[in-house]
């Protein structure tokens, strides 16, 4: 048996990239992580500042204030590290949120590019968790619209040339300034209904997976 045969399958292993807009995402997760460390420094603080103050109003012996005073040394350390810890927490929670907003408008920005080149983007659903479903849901009505309304319209641009065709044919003397009208009508109904038919990959993973079905 051949040796490509005896070996198995490669899997290919993507990886998930966290941050498909790193200039939005890394600015609103900046926001939440100085938020939630500011918050946590304030209150930390207080509490620090409130467990001195009631030490220094109870009377004890000399050397058990000392490891008083040690306690309150680790416990401004504990305070500092939990800061520190709700940082890298709400850093991380940032990212994974403005993933399942960025994803999407990531998505959408390219739909909207091929719109403006007066095509028709291959609309998939958004992942389970992503935001925005509802404008999702607006925007893929919007698009099977104008796909409609592009189909009526080639459609009316093929009857109105069918009728200059028919005025041609009764009018022989105007045929021939009549027949680049009816041609030019044609083949806009033509354009139009073949692109209201054809979907366009939009996304760079649309547009791979088409490239590796042509090869």
């Amino acid at each position: 048996m051949a040796e490509s045969a005896s070996m198995p399958a490669r899997v290919k292993v993507g990886r998930r990239n966290f941050l498909i807009d790193r200039s939005f995402q890394l600015k609103y997760t900046l926001y939440m992580v100085i938020v939630g460390a500011a918050i946590s420094l304030l209150f930390g603080a207080m509490m620090y500042q409130a467990h001195v103050e009631a030490t220094q109003l109870i009377d004890m012996p000399d050397p058990l204030r000392e490891a008083v005073k040690s306690q309150d040394a680790t416990l401004l350390w504990l305070v500092m590290a939990i800061a520190v810890v709700m940082a890298v927490a709400l850093g991380l929670f940032g990212i994974l949120v403005t993933h399942r907003v960025a994803g999407p408008m990531y998505v959408f920005s390219h739909y909207m590019s091929v719109l403006g080149d007066g095509r028709f983007p291959m609309l998939r659903p958004l992942r389970k968790k992503d935001e925005l479903k509802s404008f999702y849901e607006v925007f893929h009505g919007a698009v099977a619209t104008m796909k409609e309304r592009d189909k009526a319209r080639g459609a009316e641009l093929k009857m109105i040339a069918a009728s200059i065709e028919e005025a041609a044919a009764k009018a022989p003397d105007a045929a021939a300034a009549l027949k680049p009208s009816a041609e030019m009508l044609r083949a806009m109904a033509d354009k139009l209904i073949v692109a209201a038919s054809t979907e366009e990959p939009a996304t760079p993973g649309q547009k791979a997976e088409k490239a590796s079905r042509a090869a």
